[in-house]
């Protein structure tokens, strides 16, 4: 990589100089086509890597964008990839349906990302639709609303392999625990770093894990050690238990994922032993395409594997149960949203053989089979216990005088705030703070600027997820129910969590 031009930031200005003294913030031109947001230079390739600039809010609000003339789109498009290397705070992404998304931290950072779009970066005139909110999807324990058994049994298509799952809510301190360790995850299971193994960050990863799922109860201490995945994308707040009868407990082959956060483990072995699998797998798919074809013309006899064969069987399917869990809490069944604070546990896997079977391949048909078992399995059994939507909440900090203190109540109110405190300044002000839900938060300043005749001021900070209490399948039967919310849930008493699920389904 060369280095092209370097500049000093002189306010809004830049200075093209020759070189910079240490302890200066500065540009640097030409290696923009490298970098997408951040990264480290070094002149040497020994030097050990900066950490990532993180930002104290996650993006949560969306929006697509369009050309309005298709000939400018291209033009559109680098105007993207510049503000999404730019900024650390916004996500540039493309869905399915190919519409490119703007992903920010709140109402006033998508309206300034709009503007350098259009006047800096892009300079185009673009269509951008309505703003998006992130919701979460998760479940809780109401035994009031659902009484059917947890456990969901699925076979894959050829009728051979029976996968059981069954879906528990993750305590809120392990779920809030895991989010806020992500970069951590990432670095331990996802990019495997061996510079960590052994190092401080894994042995304080497992040691303040361990002090969370303590803190849950006994129940949740010992599961630690049968944690098999983390999800979405693997480092995510959900998680996969083993609960295989003997397969965690006994099998050789049965490693768990804190095994990876020990001194012994070492990932270049893995690969290794991956490979060599891999290898054995050809010679044995290539002698029994041989053999099949010998037997083409005996009697089909179905029964139940051996042991041996079942623990062997469960290690070659490991990696297809964990692509299945991914897929299931990547998009959530209520409407297409991430999962959080789900644990999935894998209660049983059970295995059938035939004579005209070809041997069983999680690289053949049969490994697709149990990825798409696996996430029906996940998201039946998510659908049997209480359903809720996370949406995201802003702190919202409203500066009035006395005398509109009452309107500002009355805004607040309309949008579900909830008021966490009133703290009385000098010269009759009055600061008062509050949760407010994401997707209630546009238009929030005007409202209030007109509400008060300008005597009101807002600032929005980013609080994480909090759970609607509200029971989106819930319909109101008995009288009691009816005589509590009314017998128009689309009228006087909205079924709020209904309203926003229908809303994300239509886009």
């Amino acid at each position: 990589m060369e280095v092209k031009e370097l500049f000093l930031l002189m306010g809004r200005n830049l200075e093209s100089v020759e070189s910079i003294p240490a302890g200066n913030v500065f540009g640097i031109g030409g290696i923009e086509e490298n970098i997408i947001k951040t990264a480290t230079l070094s002149s040497t390739e020994f030097c050990p890597v900066f950490n990532a600039m993180t930002s104290g809010s996650s993006p949560i609000v969306r929006v697509a964008v369009e050309a309005e003339n298709p000939l400018e789109m291209s033009q559109l498009v680098e105007g993207l990839k510049i503000l999404n290397a730019s900024d650390p705070s916004v996500q540039v992404l493309i869905q399915e349906t190919g519409e490119r998304v703007i992903v920010a931290s709140g109402e006033l950072h998508l309206e300034r990302c709009l503007k350098d779009l259009k006047e800096s970066f892009a300079r185009v005139e673009f269509r951008v639709s309505p703003p998006i909110v992130a919701f979460r999807e998760t479940v809780t324990n109401d035994p009031s609303l659902r009484i059917k058994p947890n456990q969901i049994g699925v076979k894959t298509p050829n009728k051979m392999v029976n996968i059981k799952i069954s879906a528990i809510p993750i305590p809120e301190n392990i779920r809030v625990f895991l989010e806020k360790n992500n970069d951590i995850i990432r670095k331990i299971f996802v990019e495997e770093s061996s510079k960590l193994v052994g190092d401080t960050d894994a042995a304080s990863f497992r040691e303040n894990i361990t002090k969370e799922f303590e803190a849950a109860g006994s129940n949740w201490a010992k599961e630690l050690d049968y944690i098999w995945a983390f999800g979405p994308r693997r480092v995510g707040s959900n998680i996969l238990l083993n609960h295989i009868p003997n397969y965690s407990q006994n099998a050789e082959v049965w490693k768990p994922i804190t095994y990876k956060m020990s001194s012994d483990y070492n990932p270049k072995n893995r690969k290794n032993k991956l490979k060599q699998n891999e290898d054995e797998n050809k010679e044995e798919n290539n002698e029994s395409q041989i053999i099949s074809s010998e037997e083409s013309n005996v009697k089909e006899v179905i029964e139940p594997v051996s042991e041996e064969e079942r623990l062997e069987l469960l290690k070659q399917i490991e990696n297809s149960v964990f692509v299945g869990f991914q897929a299931a809490t990547a998009f959530g069944p209520l409407c297409e949203e991430p999962m959080s604070g789900v644990c999935f546990v894998v209660e049983d896997i059970s295995f059938l053989k035939s004579n005209q079977m070809e041997k069983y391949s999680h690289h053949g048909p049969l490994g697709g089979q149990i990825i798409s078992a696996v996430k029906q399995a996940c998201r039946q059994s998510f659908l049997e216990k209480s359903c809720r939507l996370l949406e995201p909440v802003y702190t919202c900090d409203v500066q009035v005088t006395s005398d509109a203190m009452g309107k500002v109540y009355g805004v607040l109110g309309r949008r579900r705030a909830k008021i966490l405190n009133e703290v009385m300044k000098e010269n009759s002000l009055v600061i008062i703070e509050a949760l407010l839900p994401a997707v209630e938060s546009f238009g929030l300043s005007e409202e209030l600027l007109k509400s008060t005749s300008g005597a009101a001021s807002t600032q929005l900070l980013f609080n994480g997820f909090e759970v609607l209490d509200q029971d989106p399948f819930f319909v109101a039967t008995t009288e009691e129910e009816l005589e509590d919310i009314g017998s128009n849930l689309g009228g006087e008493a909205p079924n709020i969590a209904k309203l926003y699920i229908n809303n994300i389904r239509r886009r």
